[in-house]
């Protein structure tokens, strides 16, 4: 018999319609902590921890 998990799927949770697009939130949360600790002070990892993504992951927006 094969048992049936109620968990969902591994990997990143995904968004609803109305959420913000990861691009959105990425920009929001950069924008947010250049503002606040400046650009010098703020770090591709720091963003991408933030956001839960992989830091390798704010490379492919250009």
């Amino acid at each position: 018999m094969i048992k049936k998990h109620s968990q969902s799927a591994p990997g990143r949770p995904k968004h609803a319609k109305n959420d913000p697009s990861i691009q959105e939130m990425i920009i929001k949360t950069a924008s947010k902590r250049f503002m606040e600790y400046g650009y010098e002070s703020v770090s591709l990892l720091q963003i991408a921890e933030e956001c839960q993504v992989q830091a390798c992951y704010l490379l492919s927006f250009h």
